[in-house]
């Protein structure tokens, strides 16, 4: 028995030093607790300053936004922008030391984006990017004409397929290269109307941004206001009246070719840029019914209408006329045999004259014709008339109706 205690205790004496290991392990698996307690709280302490540096980041890209968007440079200068290209503005300073610097970029035309970023101050500033989509307008129009190819209250008439009333803005021919149609293309809608239970389309083609419209807000005040101003002042401003059956308008000069005639009713302007008469855009009134046929035009054609009678007048491009202008009033339009109206009609077709119109409707284009919209042609011809004051037209940099900004990944 004696041996066997000797034995155990000889045993447990043996197992020298066991205090040690445990003391090491516990030291080993406090300090691993305390590095990531300190690890995590350093996290923590990173993360929290990083969402206040993105904050603030954000606060500084939004203030350069704005401050960017109110010092916009000059027309001039942003014109200048190829498309796919970009203006960088540099980098300036805001008032609690971060920084942002601005690009516009160009994306098409008239479609433009100011991009920001942001640099806050200190080491630890954070960075952010911010953009307003920006267009520039240049639309023109007498009262709401010329919002699309065609505003019609009434019947739009078409028949073969190579009949064409297009939104997409075009400009006229020559114009371009002459130099003469600086503005970016504008594309439409090809139809503006008060009831599509009035379009009898047939094969005739329609084409735009959108094609058609319906818009139960038209009203004879529609063609009868513009602005401040009346449809009597509209008719007022007429360089002159012409009431013959068949008209084939030609530029005349006085000075042995030198000088435009404008007191002839039958010279409608030129489309030769090197022609007198090529910055001629008379406003004509139309009373009855009038056939221009196979020459050329340009400006504003109005149809007079009678104020007893209520009846409108006609007018007809026949035969491979083309006008470059707009033509608006009250009657009917035909546009008709290979003929060609570049820039907008606003028709209002409640004044329809059934002894003068026959069998066409408010607006009928028909036998290879096209209604081609051009603000080009629009353009200069509310120029050229001198119909400024009749005008909505704006001309400028504005923000697009979307949402103001959008936060861009970095």
């Amino acid at each position: 028995m004696s041996t066997l205690i000797d034995k155990a205790k000889v045993h447990w004496e043996a197992r020298d030093g066991f205090a040690m290991p445990v003391v090491i392990l516990a030291l080993v698996v406090m300090s691993t607790i305390a590095v990531a307690a300190l690890t995590t709280a350093s996290d923590e302490q990173k993360s929290a300053r990083a969402v206040r540096e993105a904050g603030l980041a954000f606060y500084d890209a939004e203030a350069g936004l704005w401050e960017s968007w109110a010092n916009w440079p000059a027309d001039n200068i942003v014109s200048a922008i190829d498309q796919g290209d970009s203006l960088d503005l540099g980098w300036k300073s805001l008032d609690n030391g971060a920084e942002y610097r601005g690009k516009i970029f160009r994306w098409g035309p008239s479609t433009f984006g100011l991009r920001v970023e942001s640099r806050g101050a200190g080491p630890f500033g954070g960075q952010q990017w911010l953009s307003l989509l920006v267009n520039y307008e240049s639309s023109w129009g007498i009262g709401r004409c010329c919002d699309a190819a065609a505003l019609v209250d009434g019947v739009v008439h078409m028949e073969e397929s190579e009949d064409s009333i297009i939104g997409q803005d075009a400009h006229p021919p020559g114009w371009e290269a002459a130099g003469v149609c600086t503005n970016g293309l504008e594309d439409g809608p090809g139809l503006i109307v008060r009831d599509l239970g009035d379009l009898d389309l047939e094969d005739g083609t329609v084409d735009g941004v959108p094609p058609i419209i319906e818009d139960t807000t038209i009203t004879d005040s529609t063609f009868s206001d513009f602005g401040d101003k009346t449809w009597e002042d509209l008719k007022a401003q007429a360089d002159h009246t012409v009431d013959q059956y068949t008209i084939h308008p030609a530029p005349s000069y006085t000075n042995g070719g030198t000088v435009c005639d404008t007191s002839d009713p039958e010279n409608w302007g030129s489309p030769d840029p090197n022609d007198p008469c090529f910055d001629y855009f008379p406003i004509i009134l139309i009373q009855d019914q009038v056939h221009a046929e196979d020459t050329y035009g340009q400006g504003i054609l109005i149809l007079d209408w009678d104020e007893v009678t209520h009846l409108g007048s006609e007018i007809d491009l026949e035969d491979g006329m083309v006008y470059n202008g707009i033509i608006l009033g009250k009657g009917c339009l035909e546009i008709q045999r290979g003929s060609t109206l570049n820039g907008a009609a606003f028709m209002d077709g409640t004044f329809f004259n059934e002894s003068l119109c026959d069998d066409d409707d408010p607006l009928d284009v028909k036998e290879e014709a096209v209604l081609q919209y051009s603000t080009c042609a629009i353009e200069r011809a509310i120029k050229g008339a001198g119909l400024e004051g009749f005008s909505d037209a704006t001309a400028g940099y504005t923000l697009l109706k979307t949402r103001a900004f959008a936060q861009l990944p970095r």
